[in-house]
């Protein structure tokens, strides 16, 4: 809420408050509609966003811009948490034991994803078991940008990569 809030602030100190409404309803309104197609395909199933670092997995739970985003469009976050960022541990990542995993970045062979991805912990994993795991196409549009470009970004990869295979 808080991007919009700030979308409509400078719309108003523009004077473009009604291309700011009509932005915002536009929005809301691909938002429902990504969230009635993937009810079939993610119904009951969490995704967990990460971004793996040196010594453990940061993960962006409901209460991060992306987590937001992705719970309008009908996903479940797999971390529920008033913190906007949850580190987690291998045996963290476990216990969460996502259906889909989400790597905002692409350079993750550089971090303990490469000491990971190989033990019998990670590969038991249901996300890494079903083939449901992805990696972003950007890192910004999903771990800095905040606002409708985002949106659009991080909701149309997550469509491709979740429904347009269905």
């Amino acid at each position: 809420e808080e991007y919009k809030e700030n979308f409509e602030t400078i719309a108003k100190a523009v004077g473009k408050e009604n291309e700011a409404t009509e932005k915002v309803e536009e929005i809301k309104e691909f938002l429902s509609e990504v969230s009635k197609l993937s009810q079939e395909v993610v119904e009951g199933k969490t995704v967990l966003t990460v971004s793996p670092k040196n010594d453990a997995y940061t993960a962006h739970t409901s209460s991060s811009f992306v987590g937001q985003v992705l719970e309008k469009a009908g996903f479940v976050n797999a971390v529920q948490s008033e913190e906007v960022e949850q580190s987690l541990s291998l045996e963290q990542l476990v216990e969460i034991n996502p259906d889909i995993i989400i790597y905002m970045r692409d350079d993750k062979d550089k971090t303990i994803y490469s000491q990971w991805k190989d033990t019998e912990l990670y590969k038991s994993l249901k996300a890494i078991q079903n083939g449901d795991v992805y990696t972003t196409i950007a890192r910004g549009p999903w771990t800095q940008y905040r606002g409708f470009i985002s949106i659009n970004t991080l909701t149309k990869e997550m469509s491709q990569w979740l429904l347009d295979n269905n």
